[in-house]
């Protein structure tokens, strides 16, 4: 027998003192104590970029009370690799929380996207929150070196005057 989710009774939890909505001005308030670089795009995410990846801030929900992380590596991978891709990502899966981390195809090109969320309808404490991001960036850093060790450097095409 299933259980509606909706069914469960909302938690009454309340987060310890300092308690704080999530909102742009705070992820960016954060991002700047981390000494982070980041920018808003065109969709009012806040981005991060790094070597290799790029790191979404964002809040979803009804209420914006989801804070999402999502990471998207920039190297494809070929469609092929798909099945020794999974094998990786259920190897990172096994040892590590986050970020939980998928395969996307597009454009011919196997993506790989990693996310982590955090409910704060109730609100967070502040320190939770900056440490949260915190360790999120640290596993998404983390896992794009780990996924580099495994599948081996990307191969780049040797530019004009190179051998």
């Amino acid at each position: 027998m299933s259980i509606d989710p909706s069914s469960l009774p909302r938690s009454t939890f309340v987060p310890a003192a300092p308690v704080v909505k999530p909102s742009a001005d705070l992820i960016n308030q954060v991002l700047d104590e981390l000494q982070v670089n980041h920018f808003t795009d065109e969709e009012g995410d806040i981005c991060a970029p790094w070597d290799g990846f790029r790191v979404y801030f964002m809040l979803r929900g009804d209420k914006q009370e989801i804070f999402t992380v999502r990471m998207f590596l920039d190297r494809a991978f070929d469609p092929a690799d798909r099945p020794r891709m999974l094998e990786l990502l259920d190897e990172w899966h096994r040892q590590f929380f986050w970020p939980k981390v998928y395969t996307h195809e597009h454009e011919e090109q196997l993506r790989l996207i990693g996310e982590a969320q955090l409910d704060c309808e109730p609100g967070i404490n502040r320190e939770l929150f900056v440490f949260t991001t915190r360790a999120w960036i640290s596993t998404c850093i983390s896992f794009a070196n780990w996924i580099t060790e495994q599948y081996g450097p990307e191969d780049k095409p040797a530019t004009d005057g190179e051998a």
